[in-house]
């Protein structure tokens, strides 16, 4: 009753090489963990989905089902009782991959950066030539960070031509093709749906380390994967960011609401969406104002975790109209 519950919702972190805390690989490992998991689905904090549930519907839910809280939570309360017949968990080693969607088409290293024991480090904007000597239609992309635990977030860019210095070549990005983020790194279009990139040029990085009491030493990764030579998308895929660039937070009040938005000037697909903050983010809400007034919430956060920041791809892609505000 229980090991497919965990096969389905946790050995994806919890495995060989993930990026849990131990590794789900058999029954024994299991109820030496168990009192731990019941108080961590009961607290909410595992599996790590936080949409509420009353809005909008999504693809590869992690969350667990009150019927599958139920099983676990009773199942640790009588003991974690073994069962009958063979166990699921160890008849199939679960190690991680280095690359969690599989060997890439491409892979451009970020110019590796030291980070500091202690202090701010501002925003760095290293660039990665790229060598494609011919424009290739991208499907997917992953950004692996070097140091997990000093990586903040990465955000990736193409620039054409020769890249300026510092955060000006941020403002040459042509397209952008994805974001790490704790959590999260990284994303597929669905299928029909691509972003070019173009041959030449560079591919631009934004890095925002956080130092942890001793120095490192970052190398992070991109992978990009491409649709066959010569297969071209019907559509193209665009990444935007909706950002208020200049919060003021006043002293000593919770519960602060900061607002931006994006208007499109033509009818678009809102395939998914990424909510990042940093942490003193409390909750988070994307609403699509209509040109006649109406609201709605395609997703909703009432509860932000920093340590879980992810793409939530909708079960269906949502249609906004021209002039409509995201």
């Amino acid at each position: 009753d229980v090991a497919p519950i965990l096969e389905a919702r946790c050995v994806t972190c919890h495995q060989e090489g993930g990026i849990g805390p131990f590794a789900m690989k058999n029954y024994e490992t299991v109820k030496g963990f168990a009192p731990m998991i019941r108080e961590a689905i009961r607290t909410a904090q595992m599996p790590p989905w936080h949409p509420d549930p009353q809005v909008g519907s999504f693809k590869h839910s992690q969350g667990l089902s009150p019927d599958q809280v139920r099983k676990i939570v009773h199942w640790v309360e009588a003991g974690a009782p073994r069962g009958e017949g063979a166990d699921p968990l160890a008849a199939t080693p679960h190690v991680a991959s280095e690359w969690p969607l599989g060997k890439p088409d491409l892979v451009l290293d970020a110019p590796a950066f030291t980070i500091p024991p202690s202090g701010e480090v501002v925003y760095q904007y290293p660039t990665a030539a790229n060598p494609l000597t011919e424009g290739r239609w991208v499907r997917a992309a992953t950004l692996m960070p070097g140091d997990r635990r000093g990586v903040h977030h990465i955000l990736a860019g193409y620039i054409p031509g020769e890249p300026k210095k510092g955060p000006a070549s941020a403002g040459q990005w042509e397209a952008n093709y994805g974001e790490y983020a704790v959590g999260g790194e990284s994303f597929q279009v669905p299928a029909g749906l691509g972003i070019y990139l173009p041959p030449g040029g560079h591919m631009g990085f934004q890095m925002h380390y956080t130092p942890y009491g001793k120095e490192a030493v970052d190398n992070s990764k991109m992978a990009l994967y491409f649709y066959p030579e010569g297969q071209k998308p019907e559509r193209i895929m665009r990444h935007t960011v909706i950002a208020d660039n200049f919060i003021e937070l006043p002293p000593n009040k919770d519960k602060h609401e900061e607002i931006a938005y994006l208007t499109f000037p033509k009818e678009a697909r809102l395939y998914s969406v990424f909510l990042h903050t940093h942490y003193r983010g409390q909750a988070g809400r994307f609403d699509i104002v209509y040109p006649d007034g109406r609201k709605k919430a395609p997703i909703n956060l009432p509860r932000y975790d920093f340590n879980w920041q992810r793409t939530y791809d909708f079960a269906e892609p949502v249609t906004i109209p021209a002039g409509a505000k995201l």
